[in-house]
């Protein structure tokens, strides 16, 4: 059995479903193992359940003691391969060829690449369910007008120097000058972890809704939303590469930046070619 480890937040646990999803197309018995979230509550803990209605297994514990000193042991001598397990490295892809029938994987297999083979059933997984009628409400106003999703993350990107605040920069002004061009009345959708800066940063003078009403259990609401608009400015987040990826939008509008550590290659092996790309500076 291949071991798909599952952790992080929704994007993430969304892209390791992913990859897992393309190694079994490839023939591999593998499945997405959750027991991380037995010592992990990070972001609401496993949501793929409750949002999409996908199990995963936790028969082995990967993230007790032991597996972590391996993890930890593999980080410090910048190994990608120990054995049977695998760590993803930010540089460069996998080499599947070298993967053991019986593997642990750890990583977060970001972008279309790890499971274009598969994209359509991906998407077919990834429908959306247990929505509230206010965000069923919403969706049905998005339809039937020129709506525009702004995703903002704030929060912890305020205090990690990896992370790019893009609420710092020129992008959003860029993006926005972007949307304008395109449609002559726009009305901006915005989520954000920091709705009460959104409303104050001076950057939306339009219509304006500010979905607000989705706690963090129900945070996936959010990402159904914004795949519903009919274009997408995202954030720096895989949060919001799910909320561009997914959906029929005209166009989707990306940063040119993802992390302050990243190259233009892994910027560019990231999104997918037809997305438009937003400039940071001014």
């Amino acid at each position: 059995m291949i071991y798909v480890l599952c952790s992080g937040g929704l994007g993430n646990q969304m892209f390791q479903y992913a990859f897992m999803k393309h190694l079994i197309e490839s023939g591999r018995n593998a499945s997405l193992d959750i027991s991380y979230f037995k010592h992990n509550d990070i972001h609401s803990g496993y949501t793929l359940k409750k949002a999409f209605g996908i199990e995963g297994v936790d028969d082995k514990d990967h993230f007790d003691t032991f597996w972590e000193a391996k993890y930890a042991l593999m980080a410090r001598l910048k190994l990608n391969r120990m054995g049977s397990i695998h760590m993803e490295k930010s540089d460069a892809l996998i080499e599947e060829g070298l993967i053991r029938s019986n593997a642990v994987l750890y990583g977060f297999w970001q972008g279309e690449q790890f499971f274009k083979d598969v994209s359509d059933k991906v998407k077919g997984d990834f429908s959306f369910i247990n929505t509230s009628e206010r965000t069923q409400e919403l969706s049905r106003f998005m339809a039937d007008e020129s709506s525009i999703a702004v995703h903002i993350r704030r929060g912890d990107y305020l205090k990690n120097p990896k992370y790019l605040n893009l609420a710092d920069t020129h992008y959003y002004h860029n993006a926005m000058t972007i949307i304008n061009e395109r449609f002559a009345n726009p009305h901006f959708y915005v989520f954000s972890d920091d709705i009460t800066w959104c409303q104050k940063c001076g950057l939306f003078n339009g219509k304006t809704t500010y979905v607000d009403h989705n706690d963090g259990a129900h945070a996936y609401e959010d990402m159904y939303l914004m795949s519903q608009a009919r274009a997408v400015i995202t954030a720096n987040s895989s949060f919001s590469w799910w909320g561009g990826y997914l959906g029929n939008h005209e166009f989707v509008i990306r940063p040119e930046k993802y992390l302050t550590n990243w190259s233009d290659e892994q910027d560019k092996r990231l999104y997918p070619k037809e997305w438009i790309v937003g400039r940071i500076g001014g």
